[in-house]
Formats: C-alpha cells, sequence, structure tokens
C-alpha cells in the first residue's frame, strides 16, 4: 500500500525516522530545523502543548541537539538513542511521523 502525504516535509520526515532506514548526522540536523520551524512559526500544534509534553518534547529535542554539538554519534547504539529522541519529539508534537 503507497501512503499519500500532502507536503513533501511529511515524506521527508517519515523516510528520516524509519527505523528500516540508515541514519545520518544530515538528516538529524534536518530533523532539528524542522522543528524549530514549527516552533519559530508559531504552530499551533506546537504552541498548544500541555506544558508537561512541551517540556519532554523540548527534552529530547535538547538531548538530540547536544549530541550533535559535542560528538559526531558514532556506535549503532548512540545512533538509535539519537533517533528515539528525534522521533519522540515528533511525535509529541503530533507531526506525522
Amino acid at each position: 500500500m503507497t501512503v499519500q502525504y500532502q507536503h513533501a516535509p511529511d515524506k521527508r520526515l517519515n523516510q528520516i525516522l524509519d527505523p528500516d532506514r540508515p541514519f545520518c548526522k544530515e538528516d538529524a540536523v534536518w530533523v532539528l530545523e524542522f522543528m524549530k520551524k514549527k516552533v519559530a512559526d508559531g504552530d499551533p500544534i506546537v504552541s498548544d502543548l500541555p506544558r508537561p509534553q512541551l517540556l519532554q518534547t523540548f527534552s529530547c529535542f535538547a538531548e538530540a541537539a547536544m549530541v550533535l554539538i559535542h560528538r559526531r554519534p558514532g556506535g549503532e547504539k548512540e545512533i538509535d538513542r539519537l533517533r528515539s529522541w528525534l522521533t519522540e519529539s515528533v511525535r509529541e508534537t503530533g507531526s506525522k511521523a
């Protein structure tokens, strides 16, 4: 079955967060930029989140960003954690990933 996407970012996001697809630093940066844009644009999905959910989203976003700032994700376990944080931060906002 083929999934139809209305927006190219939704398609890209689903591809990046697919656990069967190889994951790279550029993918992680793209997801962080995607989330940053949602916040900067005042997306109601983000601004209407309950405070605990917003804090969890920020925590996952910050963990992923810090991994990229301080070291290059290398081992498979660290890459899986990075993808998990990004996936959780996106899903907390109700995005279609």
